[in-house]
C-alpha cells in the first residue's frame, strides 16, 4: 500500500475520497440542472429580481472548468454569456461589489455591455463556500443608475446569497445521502430533515426581510404565499390565514381609490392568465387602516416542461411617493416659473399657471399642441435643425436662447434649460424644461451698449445699491444707494472688494456662483448674503449678479444689484420671537393656572393641619417645610403668568414719584449696603393706572438684576419722568399706540451686554447667571407684567458702560371718582390674621377640594358659609339667602362664570359685597367692558393671613 507522504493517508484512501467528492458533484449538479424552471435557483432568482424591483438578476455557479449553471431574469441567452463572461473578471473581491456610477472604473475596464444593453448599475455578490473556494455568484443589474442602493438593500442581497448558498449544500446533502443509501438509507434522510426544514424557515425569513409585498399562487389561482411586507399591506393577522378568508381583510381599488378592482383585474390574476404586468397601480384598503398605494408587478411561472405552476406578484408601496408627486405638482403649479414638459414627439403633455399667465394661452389650447408651435419661425428653424439634435444626443441642455410668441403676438425672449426623462432601454420619453424671460434684461443690455450715460444715470438714481465689479472682485463703480447702505464713501469702495465685505459664513457662495456665470452655467444669480456695514455690523441684502461680456463674448465685468433686507429681516425675527413668546406664554399660563390650583389645596390642607393638637416639634418642621416649598412654588407661578400676561392684576391709580419714594427703604435692604440707590422724581408727575404689587415687583427686579451687574458695587438709579411716544416709534413695536407715558427707568454702571444678548434677554429661561441662580423668568415676568399693562419695555446696554431699562405705563385716563393708591401695608401687619363676625359669605368654587379647603378657612376665621359649585347653584341660593353680605367666588367656571355671576348678584343686590378669586387672568377678566365688575382680587395660591385680610378688607369697605 502507497501512501502520501505529506498528509500520511493512504494512496487508496485518498482515491476513494476523490473519487466520492466526483461523485457527489456529478449527483449535485445533475440535481440543480434537472430542476424544473420555476422551481430552486429558477425561483430564487425570479424573487431576488420582483425584490429589488431591477430588470435584470442572474444566479451563476461555476468550477475551475467554467460555467455550469446559469439561471436568470431579463437576460437572453447571448446577453447571459456576455455579462457572466465579464463578471468573472470584475466580482475579484470575496465580498459583495456595488457599482452605482457609469464613470466607475470597474465599468470603464470592463464594459458590462451584454448584445446592445448598456449597463449603468451592477450589484455582484460571491458565493463563498468554507475554505475561500468560489462556487458563484448572484447579481443584479439596470441601465439606469441607482445611487439609493442602501445598507439594507445590501444585506438583503447578502441574505439572498446565503439562501442559494442554502440550496446548494441542500443539493450537495441531497447527492451524498445518495452516494451512501445502500449504507443506511434511511439514517441519512432523517439527517437531511431538518437541513431541508431550515431552508423552508431560511427561505420564509428573507421573504419576510424584503420591503415590498410578495404574493404568489397555484396553477388554480389559490394563495400560496403571503410574506410580512404583504400582510401589512392588507392588513391581516401574522398568523396563517385559510385562503376563503384572506379577503374579508381588505379591499382592492383601482388607482382612483374609488372603483373596486375586480377579480380578473387583480394583477397576481392577470398574470396567471398569461399577461404580463408591470407597473399596474392601485389600492388597498385594510378593514379599518389607512388605505395603501401600490405599484405591481406580476407574471407567470412555467416548469422546465412549459407547464404552468401558479404565478407571483410583487408590490412596492407608493403611498408617500405619490403624496410627495401630488405636493410636486401643486408646486409645479403654483410656482412662479416658465416651466413646461414635452413628450417624446414633441407635444406639450404638461405646463405651469406662470406659463399659461405669462403667454395669455388657457390650458386647453397648450396640451396636446407642438412646443415648436409657439415659437417664432426662425426660432422654430434653429430649434429643430440645432438645438434638438444635440438634446437627444446628451439628454440636457441649458440657457439656450429662444424666441416665443405669446397669444397676443408679442415676441418673448427666454433662456431655456431641460433635462430628458428616459425609460428602462435608455429612451427619451419625455423633457422638463425650465425657462428664464430674458426679454426685459436683453432691452436693458442694448439700453446700456447705446448708452453708457444713460446706464451711468439710472444707476445713480436707482433706490438699491448698483455696482460694477471686475472679474478680479474689485469696484468699477458704485452708485450712491450702495455708498448709503453700507456707510462707506465711494472712494473708500472703489479702494476695497466684494469679497472684503462679505460675511465669511457666505464668502464659499461667492466663488460658486461666479464660476457658474463664467461657464455660462447660469446668466443670472440671485441669493440673499450679509455684507458688512462701516459700523461693525452686517446687513442682510437681496443680491443680484449678472455677467457683461463684450461682442465676442468675452466677460469684461459683473453688473451686481443690491437691496437692502435687514429691515425686512429684522420684521422677520421680531414676528417669529412674538409668536414664540406667545406659545411659551400660552403654555405658561395653562401650566400656572393649573398649578395654582393644586397649591391652593396643599397649602389650605397645610394650614389646616397647623392647628391640630397632634403636631409635634418635629412635625411642625416637617409641616413648615411643606409650606415653604409650597410657597416657593406659588411664587414661580406667578412669575410664568407674569410673562404670559395672564396674572390677575388690581390696578389703582398711582402717583410714581410717591411710589418710588415709598419703596427705598425696601430697596436699598434688598440690594445691599455696597450699591448706592438714588431715586430721582419729576416734577408735575402724570398719574398711571397700574398694579401697585406688581410694580413693586418689576422695580425690585429690575434693581436686583442691576446689583448683580456691578459685583464690586456702584452706583443704582431710579428714575421717573413724562414721555410721548409718537407713532414713528411706536409703529416699530407690535401692540403699542402713541400717546402719553409715565417711564420709570432703572440704570446702573455695570458690566454691560452685547447685542446679541439684548436680542435674548426677554426669552422665558434664559439666563447669563451660573445654575442655581435664575430661573431665566426675571425680565420676562416683567416685560409681561408691562405688556399687560399696556405699556412697554425697552433696554439699552454697552459692554463695560452699564445697562438702562426703561418701563413705560401709560398715563391714566379718566380718573375721576377714583381713589389715589397709598401705600399703608407694612411688614408687621401682612400675616395678621384678622377675624370674622359672624357674617355668611357664599363660596363658589367648581373645584370641590378647593371649595372645601375656602369653606373650613373661613369657618376657622369666624365666618358663616355658603356653598356651590356653579353659577346656577349660587344664583338660587341668593335668591333664598338674602342676608349673605359677601360673595366669594371663582372666576374660570363653566357655564356662567364669576364675573357674569357677580354681575348678576350686584344687579340683584346692591348691598353684596364681591370678591374675586383665580389662578390667573381669562378674557373675562382682561375685557374692558368687564372690569368694572372686578374690584376685588385674591390670587390663588394665598396663605390663611391673605384671605382673612382680604375678606375684612371687602366687608368693611364703604
Amino acid at each position: 500500500m502507497t501512501y502520501n507522504h505529506e498528509i500520511g493517508e493512504p494512496q487508496k484512501d485518498k482515491n476513494n475520497r476523490q473519487e466520492r467528492a466526483t461523485c457527489i458533484q456529478t449527483l449535485q449538479r445533475k440535481a440543480i440542472l434537472q430542476t424544473p424552471n420555476g422551481c430552486g435557483l429558477h425561483r430564487i432568482v425570479n424573487i431576488i429580481a420582483h425584490s429589488f424591483a431591477m430588470p435584470y438578476a442572474l444566479i451563476s455557479l461555476h468550477d475551475e472548468k467554467g460555467i455550469w449553471f446559469n439561471t436568470s431574469v431579463g437576460f437572453d441567452d447571448k446577453q447571459l454569456a456576455s455579462v457572466t463572461g465579464v463578471i468573472k473578471i470584475t466580482a475579484l473581491s470575496n465580498s459583495l461589489v456595488v457599482m452605482t456610477d457609469p464613470d466607475d472604473e470597474r465599468f470603464i475596464a470592463h464594459p458590462l455591455n451584454a448584445d446592445q444593453l448598456v449597463l449603468k448599475f451592477a450589484a455582484m455578490q460571491p458565493l463563498i463556500a468554507t475554505g475561500g473556494k468560489l462556487l458563484g455568484y448572484v447579481a443584479l443589474f439596470d441601465l439606469q443608475e441607482h445611487g439609493d442602493f442602501t445598507e439594507a438593500k445590501k444585506q438583503l442581497l447578502n441574505n439572498f446569497a446565503a439562501m442559494v448558498f442554502e440550496h446548494i449544500e441542500t443539493a450537495t446533502h441531497v447527492a451524498s445521502a445518495s452516494n451512501d443509501i445502500a449504507q443506511n438509507t434511511l439514517l441519512n434522510t432523517e439527517r437531511e430533515k431538518p437541513n431541508f426544514l431550515r431552508s423552508q424557515q431560511f427561505t420564509a425569513a428573507v421573504l419576510d426581510s424584503i420591503e415590498d409585498g410578495i404574493v404568489a399562487c397555484d396553477a388554480e389561482g389559490t394563495l400560496t404565499l403571503f410574506n410580512k411586507a404583504t400582510r401589512r399591506f392588507h392588513g391581516m393577522p401574522e398568523q396563517p390565514l385559510p385562503p376563503e378568508q384572506v379577503a374579508n381583510y381588505y379591499s382592492l381599488f383601482q388607482a382612483d381609490g374609488k372603483t373596486p378592482l375586480q377579480r380578473e383585474e387583480i394583477p397576481l390574476f392577470r398574470a396567471l392568465n398569461g399577461e404580463r404586468v408591470k407597473g399596474f397601480e392601485m389600492v388597498i384598503q385594510p378593514k379599518g387602516s389607512a388605505i395603501r398605494r401600490v405599484r405591481t408587478k406580476a407574471q407567470i411561472l412555467y416548469d422546465k416542461h412549459g407547464a404552468k405552476l401558479g404565478a407571483v406578484a410583487s408590490m412596492h408601496d407608493i403611498t408617500a411617493q405619490v403624496a410627495a408627486e401630488q405636493k410636486y405638482r401643486q408646486i409645479y403649479n403654483q410656482t412662479p416659473a416658465l416651466m413646461h414638459a414635452v413628450d417624446q414627439d414633441g407635444y406639450i403633455v404638461n405646463v405651469s399657471d406662470f406659463w399659461l399667465k405669462t403667454f395669455g394661452y388657457k390650458r386647453e389650447e397648450v396640451i396636446g399642441h407642438l412646443l415648436v408651435e409657439f415659437m417664432s419661425e426662425d426660432c422654430r428653424q434653429q430649434a429643430l435643425l440645432v438645438h434638438l439634435p444635440g438634446f437627444l444626443r446628451s439628454g440636457k441642455c441649458r440657457n439656450i436662447y429662444h424666441q416665443f410668441v405669446k397669444k397676443d403676438g408679442e415676441l418673448m425672449e427666454v433662456l431655456l434649460s431641460a433635462i430628458a426623462e428616459r425609460d428602462g432601454q435608455g429612451n427619451i420619453v419625455k423633457s422638463l424644461s425650465v425657462m428664464v424671460d430674458i426679454t426685459e434684461k436683453k432691452r436693458l443690455e442694448e439700453a446700456v451698449h447705446l448708452s453708457e450715460s444713460q446706464f451711468k444715470g439710472a444707476c445713480e438714481a436707482a433706490p438699491h445699491g448698483v455696482a460694477l465689479v471686475s472679474l478680479e472682485g474689485l469696484f468699477i463703480y458704485v452708485n450712491p444707494a450702495l455708498c448709503k447702505l453700507l456707510d462707506y464713501s465711494q472712494d473708500e469702495l472703489l479702494q476695497t472688494n466684494f469679497q472684503a465685505l462679505t460675511h465669511p459664513e457666505d464668502m464659499e457662495l461667492n466663488f460658486d456662483y461666479i464660476n457658474e456665470i463664467l461657464t455660462e452655467q447660469i446668466e443670472l444669480h440671485q441669493k440673499e448674503k450679509r455684507y458688512l456695514h462701516k459700523n461693525g455690523d452686517y446687513v442682510w441684502t437681496q443680491l443680484g449678479v449678472s455677467l457683461v461680456r463684450d461682442s465676442e463674448g468675452m466677460p469684461l465685468h459683473f453688473v451686481k444689484q443690491i437691496m437692502d433686507l435687514t429691515t425686512h429681516k429684522e420684521q422677520e425675527a421680531q414676528i417669529l420671537q412674538s409668536q414664540k413668546l406667545d406659545a411659551v406664554g400660552q403654555l405658561s399660563g395653562g401650566l400656572a393656572h393649573d398649578f395654582n390650583n393644586l397649591l391652593a389645596v396643599i397649602m389650605g390642607n397645610l394650614e389646616l393641619m397647623e392647628r391640630s393638637p397632634l403636631l409635634d416639634d418635629k412635625l411642625t418642621r416637617r409641616l413648615n417645610s411643606a409650606m415653604n416649598a409650597a410657597q416657593s412654588g406659588a411664587n414661580l407661578t406667578q412669575r410664568l403668568l407674569a410673562f404670559s400676561r395672564k396674572q390677575l392684576l388690581e390696578p389703582q391709580l398711582l402717583d410714581a414719584n410717591e411710589f418710588l419714594n415709598n419703596i427705598y427703604e425696601l430697596a436699598h435692604r434688598t440690594i445691599g449696603k455696597n450699591i448706592d440707590l438714588k431715586i430721582v422724581t419729576a416734577k408735575e408727575q402724570w398719574l398711571t393706572l397700574v398694579d401697585p404689587n406688581q410694580l413693586e415687583a418689576a422695580v425690585l427686579n429690575l434693581a436686583i438684576n442691576a446689583r448683580d451687574a456691578m459685583p464690586n458695587g456702584g452706583q443704582l438709579t431710579i428714575d421717573v419722568d413724562n414721555v410721548q411716544l409718537d407713532e414713528e416709534y411706536t409703529a416699530q413695536h407690535d401692540n403699542l399706540g402713541a400717546g402719553d407715558y409715565v417711564k420709570v427707568s432703572v440704570s446702573d454702571r455695570g458690566i454691560g451686554m452685547s447685542k446679541a444678548l439684548i436680542k435674548q434677554v426677554f426669552e422665558p429661561f434664559f439666563s447669563t447667571k451660573e445654575v442655581g441662580k435664575g430661573n431665566g423668568l426675571g425680565l420676562s415676568m416683567v416685560q409681561g407684567f408691562t405688556k399687560q399693562s399696556g405699556g412697554h419695555i425697552m433696554v439699552y446696554s454697552e459692554e463695560g458702560e452699564g445697562t438702562t431699562i426703561n418701563l413705560y405705563l401709560p398715563r391714566a385716563k379718566n380718573a375721576d371718582g377714583l381713589q389715589l393708591f397709598e401705600h399703608c401695608v407694612t411688614e408687621s401687619n401682612k400675616d395678621t390674621e384678622v377675624l370674622g363676625s359672624g357674617e355668611t359669605i357664599l363660596v363658589v368654587d367648581d373645584d370641590n377640594d378647593i371649595r372645601a379647603i375656602l369653606v373650613s378657612l373661613l369657618s376657622e376665621l369666624g365666618y358663616g358659609t355658603l356653598q356651590a359649585s356653579k353659577g346656577a347653584d349660587a344664583m338660587d341660593i341668593l335668591e333664598t339667602n338674602p342676608h349673605i353680605k359677601l360673595l366669594l367666588t371663582d372666576i374660570v367656571m363653566p357655564g356662567m362664570n364669576g364675573v357674569e355671576l357677580a354681575e348678576w348678584a350686584i344687579k340683584r343686590y346692591p348691598q353684596i359685597k364681591v370678591l374675586h378669586s383665580s389662578g390667573f387672568a381669562t378674557d373675562a377678566v382682561t375685557r374692558d367692558e368687564k372690569m368694572s365688575t372686578v374690584k376685588h382680587l385674591l390670587n390663588k395660591p394665598y396663605r390663611k393671613a391673605a384671605l382673612a385680610q382680604k375678606v375684612r378688607q371687602v366687608l368693611e369697605e364703604q
